[in-house]
């Protein structure tokens, strides 16, 4: 599952993942590239997405809050998650808090 799942995230993202302990959020994704990345992953690894809060952890496509996001690093997020994490979640088949 790993190495799909880091094929994946290269293929949709054009990151290549060296450290699954990284956070997500570490490589700039954000906003509709974010939505459209879960969307994929959603159907990819056939997950249950039902307890996903998309807002708890990106901002969205404002302009004015995408630049007060990346000037005080991200203000106003709640959580964070890491590439491992992801991989735990496309193994339950169902999404979970980290």
């Amino acid at each position: 599952m790993k190495e799909k799942l880091i094929a994946f995230i290269k293929d949709r993202l054009g990151y290549q993942v060296i450290d699954i302990d990284k956070p997500f959020d570490s490589i700039g994704v954000d906003g509709l590239d974010a939505e459209t990345f879960f969307i994929d992953f959603e159907k990819e690894f056939d997950i249950d997405m039902t307890g996903f809060e998309f807002d708890r952890y990106f901002l969205g496509e404002n302009p004015f809050i995408k630049t007060l996001g990346n000037t005080i690093k991200y203000w106003g997020k709640k959580k964070r998650f890491s590439f491992n994490h992801l991989i735990k979640v496309a193994e339950r088949g169902k999404w979970f808090d980290p």
